[in-house]
């Protein structure tokens, strides 16, 4: 399993990583290193500064996705940098946030329900404007996960005052499509915003990418 190196350096390349529990520290290698004394996968200085207690930083989610750092955080969970095994893919996992409930247990497990049958659907859909999903499942603790594809771009917040007009009626275009493709499969977008829009780097009339989660 490849983390780093020319193919799948999407963590950029730093001289050391740190364990996020104990501070061990050890160079940088194409593997993904592991703490011998907690077991966790180290990670970037900055993601163990940024959030020191998150409780999946460094873990192995899903018993196969080391979680190796932070990508960001919306309404709906927080976004990690991982990589998929054996094919050596750089990827995306979005954590969900846990139900919020409180006792409604009957409320919490259709919630579980709804997101795996959202899951299902959503790895069916087959549109260049919506991102790709991998893989999905839920951990023993009830910790619901999504892996997507890793898209290298800047956010459409970003960029959405260097937009001329015409391309920004054309971004437009392009997430309504998009946002149509979902409809039709009965997926409803619940944060449809600037974030959750990519625009790849080098592609002037490429379509925006849509996050999937949560639709």
């Amino acid at each position: 399993m490849r983390a780093r190196g020319a193919a799948c350096d999407f963590r950029g390349a730093l001289p050391t990583l740190v364990c996020p529990r104990c501070a061990f520290t050890a160079p940088d290698s194409p593997e993904p290193p592991r703490c011998p004394q907690d077991g966790l996968f180290l990670v970037d200085e900055a993601d163990r500064r940024r959030a020191p207690r998150d409780p999946f930083l460094g873990t192995l989610l899903g018993g196969r996705y080391p979680i190796l750092g932070i990508i960001g955080e919306g309404g709906m969970g927080r976004v990690y940098r991982s990589v998929q095994p054996m094919v050596d893919r750089p990827v995306a996992v979005k954590v969900i946030h846990p139900w919020r409930g409180g006792d409604d247990a009957r409320g919490e497990e259709e919630a579980i329900r709804r997101f795996m049958r959202e899951a299902r659907a959503i790895a069916a859909l087959a549109h260049p404007g919506i991102v790709v999903l991998h893989d999905f499942g839920r951990e023993a603790d009830g910790t619901l996960f999504m892996v997507q594809e890793l898209v290298r771009g800047e956010s459409l917040r970003l960029t959405l005052a260097a937009l001329s007009p015409r391309r920004l009626a054309a971004v437009a275009a392009s997430l309504l499509d998009a946002l149509g493709a979902a409809h039709t499969a009965g997926l409803v977008h619940r944060d449809v915003k600037p974030e959750n829009a990519i625009l790849l780097p080098g592609d002037a009339d490429g379509p925006p990418r849509v996050g999937s989660g949560l639709f």
